[in-house]
């Protein structure tokens, strides 16, 4: 019994696209591709041309000089410094007196820092001009925060690398305003940070005047208790010269060994020099207990002092960045871009023609079978 071949399946060319009869069907249509085209034209050049103009000013920052920050050097220089033993046993030293010191680039980061602070941003907008103008778009406070905060102004600060390429740019529909609003937020933040860097210096001379009093009082009260030691020795001494009647030094071969810090050690050394030496001693301390004079290091530290509150801080000498190029009145918008958008309008516009053409082709070759059937 013989089984009859597979069929072969038949191609059905009504499935195969003719691209010659598909370009032949759009040239037909020509005139409505031509038409959709022309109308998405003219209103992308509508939205080109009737949109409110956008412009946007930028100024360029570097860091400061190193000009622009020796008023906050100068201060650290001058700062004394004091090392001066006040006994000479160990561990009983003035601690070193010193002034932070204030680089170049810690300048410049606290103005950075400045620059995109809220509060130099608020500050900036509760100025009446400014906030006027922003509050002509909306009444809501967190509108007119956010449209200032989020489209107008902009800091731009690299992610890596040094802060060099720092910029502060404002998008405005006012270019003239765009480019005095850019520099304006510039010489605020310049200014506040001017403001923290003199506070922070003026707050760090005082805690070392402070400190500066506070080494002056104990030297002065450690060298009071080292006189009372003394008077307390040579009175004891006066005391046991007077008992034994001895008025003028005492000569003897004896030798005390001088290494004995024990202080009745030192009471019989003293009281052999008589009650006149031991006398006129206690009278020359006492005088002391009246005078500064022989205070060690005293005068070096009252003048350290003395210098230390004679410092000043000229804030309006600190320049804690560089304008490298002030903002200037853009004279092109950044958008709309009226060339992109006409391209744009003619490519999209011809696409949706050519599709509305051959929709219209088919549901002609649709009918006309159909109708043939």
């Amino acid at each position: 019994m013989q089984h009859a071949a597979p069929s072969q399946p038949q191609l059905n060319h009504d499935d195969e696209i003719d691209l010659f009869e598909l370009f032949e069907n759009i040239w037909n249509q020509k005139w409505l591709v031509l038409i959709v085209t022309n109308i998405a034209l003219i209103t992308g050049a509508a939205f080109a041309f009737l949109t409110t103009p956008t412009y946007e000013a930028k100024v360029h920052l570097l860091p400061p000089t190193s000009e622009g920050t020796v008023e906050l050097r100068q201060q650290a220089q001058l700062a004394p410094v004091s090392q001066l033993a006040t006994t000479s046993e160990p561990g009983n030293r003035d601690e070193a007196v010193k002034l932070k010191q204030f680089s170049t680039e810690d300048v410049y980061k606290t103005f950075v820092t400045t620059l995109q602070s809220n509060q130099a941003k608020r500050d900036f907008l509760s100025q009446p001009d400014v906030r006027e103008y922003f509050e002509q778009f909306s009444d809501s406070p967190q509108s007119v925060w956010k449209m200032f905060n989020e489209q107008a102004l902009a800091v731009s600060v690299p992610t890596k690398g040094s802060l060099v390429n720092v910029s502060v740019s404002f998008k405005m529909e006012d270019p003239e305003l765009a480019a005095e609003f850019a520099n304006r937020y510039v010489a605020l933040a310049a200014q506040l940070t001017r403001t923290q860097l003199a506070n922070d210096l003026r707050a760090e001379i005082k805690s070392v005047i402070s400190a500066q009093e506070l080494q002056i009082k104990n030297r002065k009260s450690l060298y009071i208790s080292q006189l009372d030691i003394e008077l307390s020795k040579l009175s004891e001494a006066l005391h046991i010269a007077e008992q034994i009647g001895l008025d003028t030094p005492l000569k003897t071969d004896t030798i005390i060994d001088d290494t004995s810090r024990m202080m009745v050690d030192e009471v019989r050394k003293l009281y052999r020099l008589g009650s006149r030496a031991l006398e006129a001693e206690i009278q020359a301390i006492n005088q002391r207990r009246e005078s500064e004079t022989f205070i060690p290091g005293l005068m070096q530290l009252q003048q350290q002092l003395g210098l230390l509150s004679s410092m000043s801080v000229n804030e309006d000498k600190i320049v804690p960045a560089t304008v490298d190029l002030p903002a200037e009145v853009p004279e092109k918008p950044i958008k709309p871009k009226k060339a992109l958008i006409l391209a744009l309008s003619v490519v999209l516009g011809g696409m949706l023609g050519v599709m509305i053409a051959l929709v219209r082709s088919a549901i002609r070759n649709r009918k006309a079978q159909k109708t043939a059937a």
